[in-house]
């Protein structure tokens, strides 16, 4: 329901972006992709690679202080490579490889199962035995049992840990209970079949189990019981594959963080190459580190997640609710689902949350004196007086709606009307030739000028900006900072629905809603707000937009020189 889409209409998102956006934490938000970081590109990857080359414990040539760094290495070699650019065929051939190797172990553990039928009663004894004797239940009012439990059902499944919808909210579908659904179903797949196919399968074929035998080599010896010397092969060639995808599958949810952390920007090559070099380096140490640090580092990771997560799902619980409902509903009625966030009160007025963001940001542009060098004291002010430095929801709840009926317009999200002046000096190439002792702060790239429907006036902001980016063959994303007037709080909220992702780009001192907007001056102000931003952030482009009475619209395009 909150995902987004980029200027070539892939759709992106996951718990960072509806925990920004959503429940406007954008702290928290960052918190998490820590810990996704954190989770994926080390906990999770030291456990792959640990599980890989322990599958080499069931051959002759195992030795243990030589063989894991063996496999480590290669593995590592393996992942830098495609990470790096290299091996897209390897990849390609991996993902058609990998469904038949699922399929294929589902039926090799039904066949082992099979042929130790006559195992299959005592194996359920044992597992009721196990489940309710005397120890167990103590340990499971202690707590130890449940910890367990819930830590490997995590692993198995990942549910509510906030990997997946990194993934599924890339997939297109027309509502998002569709693409839900699926998310439950693997679920059950996951949990239901594989690893419950997994577990019939070792108890059935009677082989001894212990904490020498754990993991990958307690399943090669099961399946050993039937096809011999060629199971333990069959296992090793699966985990090959599928720790090879989930390495990489790992690291795609990483650079989705990455991007996240980095104000919605791609980081630089140099940057992501040295991380995928210590990624690699990360996979060589998880198949020579212990097996029990290997699960302790992902139990920890994993949790920190977990405790983020879910409790934002439970906040946001209804929303999920409310859309399968009309996902049900529009299924009755014989029509083909269609997502509408107005159909379930989704966010539709983001109105006070913009208020409150304007202000907040000019009191703290105010207290840093970041404009100070551009205010020149006339008859002793020498500061913006519309700033209300206390600004609160409890504030904008007491605001009256001005027009009436179902209007949503107050004082607080619409511009001050104050007086104010502003001036910047704009020059030919040629004079500044001329004028060598001027310095330029930046040089105008483009303008243009757009009319749209006069019954939705706040539109001309965003329309003009789209075309003048189309003219110069840019998108969104290629502009460091963003200045749109904000003569109404919903030229804002039409902007973060178009654009959320680059909120940290948008009118980063605070906009009109807080300074306000004296008409002749605005166009002044916003380009001298820009240019600042542009040097805070140390940005090359930028791009300002005002949308004027009538529907129409005028923007322009600098680079900070």
């Amino acid at each position: 329901a909150y995902k987004r889409r980029n200027a070539d209409g892939e759709s992106y998102g996951g718990p960072a972006y509806y925990i920004e956006r959503a429940l406007h934490a954008p702290v928290l938000a960052g918190v998490f992709c820590v810990f996704l970081i954190a989770t994926y590109a080390v906990g999770f990857n030291l456990l792959c690679s640990y599980n890989l080359q322990s599958t080499f414990e069931a051959y002759s040539f195992y030795d243990k202080n030589v063989t894991p760094i063996v496999v480590g290495a290669i593995l590592a070699v393996l992942v830098a490579y495609c990470l790096l650019g290299g091996g897209k065929r390897i990849v390609k051939l991996t993902g058609v490889i990998v469904p038949v190797m699922g399929v294929s172990y589902v039926i090799i553990s039904l066949v082992v199962i099979l042929a130790n039928i006559t195992n299959v009663p005592h194996m359920f004894v044992l597992i009721f035995q196990d489940a309710f004797n005397f120890e167990a239940i103590l340990g499971g009012v202690a707590g130890s049992c449940m910890i367990y439990g819930i830590k490997r059902g995590l692993y198995s499944n990942e549910a509510g840990v906030g990997s997946a919808p990194n993934a599924s909210a890339s997939a297109k579908v027309s509502h998002p209970a569709k693409q839900g659904l699926v998310q439950t179903l693997s679920v059950y797949i996951d949990t239901l079949l594989l690893c419950t196919a997994t577990a019939l399968m070792c108890l059935a074929s009677g082989v001894e189990r212990s904490a020498e035998v754990s993991g990958a080599p307690y399943v090669q010896n099961a399946i050993s019981t039937v096809f011999g010397k060629v199971g333990p092969v069959f296992i090793t060639a699966a985990m090959v594959l599928f720790a090879f995808t989930t390495l990489l599958g790992n690291l795609f949810y990483v650079d989705n963080a990455l991007i996240f952390l980095n104000k919605k920007r791609q980081p630089s090559k140099a940057f992501m190459r040295g991380f995928h070099v210590v990624c690699a380096v990360i996979v060589l140490l998880g198949a020579i580190i212990p097996m029990d640090a290997a699960w302790a580092a992902a139990d920890i990771t994993m949790g920190g997640m977990t405790l983020i997560n879910l409790p934002c799902c439970m906040i946001l619980g209804k929303v999920a609710i409310d859309a399968l409902k009309d996902y049900e509903k529009q299924k009755k009625e014989g029509r083909k689902p269609v997502f509408r966030a107005k159909d379930i009160g989704l966010n539709e007025e983001e109105l006070d949350f913009w208020t409150l963001r304007s202000h907040r940001l000019a009191a703290e542009c105010a207290n840093k004196g970041l404009l100070k060098d551009q205010i020149i004291s006339v008859e002793g002010i020498s500061k913006d007086d519309g700033i209300r430095y206390r600004m609160s929801q409890r504030l904008l709840d007491r605001l009256p709606k001005l027009l009436g009926g179902d209007s949503l317009l107050t004082a607080g999200n619409a511009c001050l009307i104050n007086d104010g002046a502003a001036f910047v000096v704009l020059v030919s190439e040629s004079w500044l030739q001329e004028h060598p002792e001027f310095t330029p702060g930046a040089e105008i790239l483009g303008a243009c000028t757009a009319g749209g429907s006069p019954v939705e006036s706040p539109r001309g902001a965003m329309l003009t900006a789209d075309k003048l980016l189309a003219r110069q063959g840019l998108s969104y994303e290629d502009v460091d900072a963003i200045e749109f007037n904000e003569a109404f709080a919903v030229i804002d909220v039409l902007f973060q629905r178009r654009h959320p992702a680059l909120i940290d780009r948008y009118n980063m001192l605070g906009g009109a809603l807080a300074y306000g907007h004296p008409y002749g001056a605005s166009g002044g102000i916003i380009m001298i707000h820009l240019l600042r931003a542009l040097e805070l952030v140390k940005g090359s482009l930028g791009l300002m937009s005002v949308a004027g009475a009538g529907g129409m619209g005028q923007s322009i395009l600098v680079r900070r020189l």
